[in-house]
């Protein structure tokens, strides 16, 4: 009976968080937006529907803070994202669980490239160049609080700079997943990313980019699965994500998602391969207008 009030509780609050986030929207010029940027092959290549998807391992870190205390042992992972204009998405993630708990940490590095310097009074040659850069480092902690049912926070610290004006910040994620025992194999999944408090550049300050995601993610047998989400930003409208993946002999993925509502991409590609320990994963993504297609490699490795 427990249970079951916890998680009639947990509805409400998902369905409270969801309308925090309409209600955050359009609300002003967002800092930090690089925590807008998926993370991960795998999760790229499906279209960002990623937030119900169990066994996201190190990546899922990022999707969900549920999902460190699915799956067995440890997992580390790095991504790489050739980005666009020079720019770069670096991810680096670990995850371990012990007994009913889950624990992971994540580092995010975006390398903003190199921009000419003209000073207060433009001139035909630059005086100098300046860097932009940001990070972000989480802590997250899960528990399993039951067999078909799991919370999770992260804590984030994040620092950003552009030439030498500096914003530092905290922020949470929250996030759960729920696979309901009347539709067997069926995981639910919800989170909101980056509560926090305005970030403050000079004088001005800058929301938080709050990310609301729902969605659940199904297989269809042992070799497919199918994953759908919905995406709220605080300064973006709802959008639909979708995805497929296919597993061959448990060596080989093949996969593919569409996205709905958004201005530069929609689909998406990529693959990944498995031999003992380690995982590759590819994601392409290009781009409808003319910035540069994204590339991501995933590196992952099983303890």
């Amino acid at each position: 009976m427990k249970l079951m009030k916890l998680k009639y509780f947990i509805l409400i609050t998902m369905i409270s968080l969801f309308s925090y986030s309409f209600s955050e929207a359009n609300s002003g010029t967002a800092t930090v937006t690089f925590m807008k940027i998926g993370s991960g092959a795998r999760p790229v290549a499906l279209g960002e529907a990623f937030v119900a998807v169990p066994d996201g391992g190190a990546i899922g870190l990022y999707w969900n803070p549920a999902s460190a205390s699915f799956g067995q042992g440890t997992q580390a992972a790095f991504n790489y994202t050739d980005w666009i204009m020079d720019t770069s998405h670096n991810y680096f993630g670990g995850v371990t669980r012990y007994g009913e708990f889950g624990f992971g940490v994540n580092v995010i590095y975006f390398d903003g490239g190199e921009f000419e310097s003209r000073g207060d009074n433009p001139t035909q040659e630059p005086d100098g160049f300046f860097s932009a850069n940001e990070l972000a480092l989480g802590f997250t902690i899960s528990r399993r609080l039951a067999d078909d049912l799991s919370l999770g926070v992260t804590g984030k610290y994040l620092y950003s700079k552009i030439e030498t004006e500096e914003a530092r910040g905290v922020a949470m994620d929250f996030g759960i997943i729920y696979q309901p025992r009347v539709i067997e194999n069926l995981t639910l999944g919800f989170s909101i990313s980056n509560i926090g408090q305005k970030m403050k550049y000079v004088e001005e300050k800058f929301n938080m980019p709050t990310i609301t995601r729902a969605g659940f993610s199904y297989p269809l047998n042992h070799f497919a699965r199918i994953a759908i989400d919905m995406n709220k930003a605080s300064d973006s409208d709802l959008r639909l994500q979708t995805g497929v993946e296919l597993n061959i002999k448990d060596i080989l993925s093949l996969r593919t998602g569409y996205k709905f509502n958004y201005d530069t991409d929609d689909f998406a590609a990529g693959m990944g391969v498995s031999i003992r320990n380690y995982q590759v994963d590819y994601a392409f993504l290009p781009r409808s207008d003319e910035l540069d297609d994204a590339h991501y490699i995933t590196v992952g490795l099983n303890f």
